[in-house]
């Protein structure tokens, strides 16, 4: 069984570019030490005493929208270094019958769709709310949870959107209780639920158990930031 790694839990404190409302501005802003000396720039309308405690709604959507782009664009790069042939020879399938060998990489784009689509929707909303949706950042490094410079292997592809797939879920369950439109939990929660299904798949892949626990852990954004935060090498 392979051992999924852990995220390094250290953040990147680099410079926020102050003309745009950032990726890093927002995982920052929303970061326990960031909360208490201001929130992100990009706010809902409302009591301006409350938005100096705690994030708003669009805030908290603009960090959802963070992952999103994050994990979108890990699947759309990755699926187009690896081709099916990568897949086919690659020791992540080896345990597996030939219905998994021939569905994986199908079926990994069919998670990367969904990322996109999760992009869209939630991009939609924040534009609906008045406020500026955070772009996707100009360059990630995929390899910084295994401690490399990018993916050398589909094993590697694999480890990473496990990783990736089990913070999505956790983010998500340590947000949507902070919502406070009822509008925006619904779709909040469908997210969350396809994320796990998400997660159940690559767990499986990786040979460890797809549903490990009867509860999972909700993350609080600071634990997210730092999980995701090297990744992002630059806006």
């Amino acid at each position: 069984m392979r051992e999924t790694p852990q995220t390094d839990d250290s953040t990147d404190n680099d410079s926020t570019d102050e003309s745009r409302f950032s990726r890093r501005s927002v995982l920052g802003g929303l970061g326990a030490a960031a909360v208490a000396a201001g929130l992100p720039v990009a706010t809902s309308t409302g009591d301006a005493e409350s938005a100096d405690t705690q994030p708003s709604d669009v805030d908290i959507l603009n960090f959802a929208l963070t992952l999103e782009h994050l994990e979108y664009a890990f699947y759309r790069d990755s699926l187009q270094q690896f081709d099916e042939r990568d897949f086919q020879r690659s020791d992540l399938l080896d345990e597996f019958g030939f219905g998994v060998r021939f569905t994986a990489r199908d079926y990994l784009g069919t998670i990367r769709d969904h990322e996109e689509t999760h992009v869209d929707f939630l991009t939609e909303a924040i534009e609906n709310a008045g406020a500026e949706p955070v772009e996707e950042a100009t360059e990630y490094n995929f390899g910084a949870p295994l401690g490399k410079d990018g993916l050398d292997s589909v094993v590697d592809f694999a480890t990473v959107a496990e990783v990736l797939e089990m913070t999505g879920v956790d983010a998500y369950a340590g947000a949507a209780p902070s919502i406070s439109n009822p509008d925006f939990i619904p779709p909040a929660l469908s997210i969350h639920s396809v994320e796990a299904n998400h997660a159940a798949y690559l767990r499986n892949l990786n040979g460890n158990v797809p549903f490990p626990k009867a509860f999972n852990e909700a993350k609080g954004m600071d634990e997210v930031v730092g999980a995701v935060d090297p990744i992002i090498v630059e806006q």
